[in-house]
């Protein structure tokens, strides 16, 4: 996992050291870490509450997340094929919308799948997503659009001399 994306989940998320209650009504502390039921099973809620956690606590929590998200987009080809920079957009939705998010970008997903990067950031783009959080939708779409140059750049460099010209 790229340092890159903890610190740019750091810089898009912010920190609260104390848990609160999110727009959804989710518990969550730290950076936009979600209290989900294995913590609330392990932690005193009413602890987080009163006392709070340190910034090195809520990295901890945000890489064993995007860890546990990692490890299950794993084995999904939409996931699997994809170089670290989509992979890393992947995981920030993920950490950001929950783990399942892709049940509800299916045609970015389908995008992804096909190596349409421009179509997978269209995608993004036409959001509910991007119209809650418009600044960081539009940073990650711009990173999935310009993985779509490269793509036709490799793809077109593999084709052989023989298959570019036909002669008549």
């Amino acid at each position: 996992m790229k340092q890159e994306l903890i610190e740019r989940i750091k810089l898009h998320e912010g920190f609260i050291a104390k848990a609160y209650l999110d727009s959804l009504g989710n518990y969550t502390i730290g950076y936009g870490t979600l209290i989900d039921n294995e913590y609330k099973s392990n932690i005193s809620l009413k602890a987080l509450f009163q006392h709070g956690i340190s910034k090195a606590q809520g990295e901890y929590m945000l890489i064993a997340y995007i860890a546990d998200l990692s490890k299950n987009y794993e084995g999904f080809p939409w996931y699997d094929r994809q170089c670290q920079d989509i992979k890393n957009v992947m995981l920030e939705m993920g950490y950001q919308l929950g783990e399942f998010f892709y049940l509800h970008f299916k045609h970015t997903i389908e995008a992804f799948e096909n190596f349409d990067f421009l179509e997978a950031s269209n995608q993004m783009l036409e959001s509910k997503w991007h119209r809650q959080t418009p600044n960081r939708c539009e940073e990650l779409a711009d990173i999935v659009a310009k993985h779509q140059s490269r793509t036709s750049k490799h793809k077109t460099s593999n084709i052989p001399d023989t298959h570019k010209y036909t002669v008549g």
